[in-house]
């Protein structure tokens, strides 16, 4: 069940209580008696988000120590600069790059465009093939979900929700930590949490743990590998952070050679430098 809570606020009103609107709220545009105001619904779902503390104790409880984000470089270097894991929709407002994904459309259409996306699991590692989302993984200890900015709420889907089209609320994200003790299952590519913020980041503050890169042509060295890596660390240090690129080592089976070589028109793209 959605609640419905109307506010309105003029258009001088400042950035930072506008803010309140990514916190689960629709704008709409209003105008009366000659001035402009914008009009907030609550679509918030009872039961649905949870805190970071509630999903911290659940993943920790089954021995969950890091949380992992995948994207292209070009994306990743933009999350760099923002200093933390920023939302789809915030890389756009702040006129950076980032590659186009497949789940864009229905992020916008389910409102999900501003919140941002970890998996529990490493999934390049977990099946031992190419993340679709991109070379680059950003590792954060789970305890990123303790430091949240204030406010911040976790949803954690049930399904992706590319899935979502004609699913009911309780199929598609676990409503109470209860549930989702019960239900998640740490290498379900569905099981993923969703956080949502004021400003659309997730900081890194002192969380990040790793950032791996892929190299397409293991073992030996490559000249994307090399680009991706000297551009990724040039602007971590542009950025005054103390993180430094680390070339992922694969498991003995990983495929992603393999597919990398195979299908280098779909992947080849994802290792593209910023403009």
């Amino acid at each position: 069940m959605s609640s419905l809570m109307a506010v309105g606020f003029h258009e001088s009103t400042s950035p930072r209580l506008r803010a309140f609107c990514f916190l689960g709220f629709i704008t709409t545009p209003l105008q009366a008696r000659g001035r402009k105001f914008t009009l907030c619904w609550s679509a918030n779902k009872k039961g649905a988000y949870m805190t970071g503390q509630e999903v911290h104790a659940v993943l920790t409880a089954r021995g969950i120590t890091a949380l992992h984000h995948a994207n292209s470089v070009k994306t990743s270097s933009s999350l760099i600069r923002l200093g933390g894991l920023a939302s789809r929709g915030n890389v756009e407002a702040a006129h950076l790059p980032q590659t186009w994904q497949y789940s864009d459309p229905d992020d916008k259409k389910y409102g999900i465009w501003n919140d941002v996306f970890l998996d529990a699991p490493d999934f390049h590692h977990r099946i031992a093939n190419c993340n679709q989302y991109g070379p680059v993984t950003f590792e954060v200890s789970i305890d990123i979900l303790l430091s949240l900015p204030p406010g911040s709420r976790v949803l954690v889907a049930k399904l992706n929700p590319t899935k979502w089209d004609g699913v009911p609320e309780e199929g598609r994200y676990f409503l109470t930590p209860a549930e989702l003790q019960a239900g998640f299952s740490f290498g379900d590519f569905d099981h993923m949490l969703i956080i949502r913020t004021a400003s659309g980041i997730v900081p890194f503050g002192n969380h990040l743990r790793q950032i791996l890169v892929d190299e397409p042509l293991q073992p030996n060295p490559s000249k994307q590998y090399g680009e991706a890596a000297a551009h990724l660390n040039a602007t971590l240090a542009a950025s005054h952070s103390p993180a430094a690129v680390t070339r992922r080592t694969c498991r003995a089976d990983c495929k992603c050679t393999a597919t990398y070589a195979k299908q280098w028109g779909k992947y080849g793209p994802l290792f593209e430098l910023p403009n």
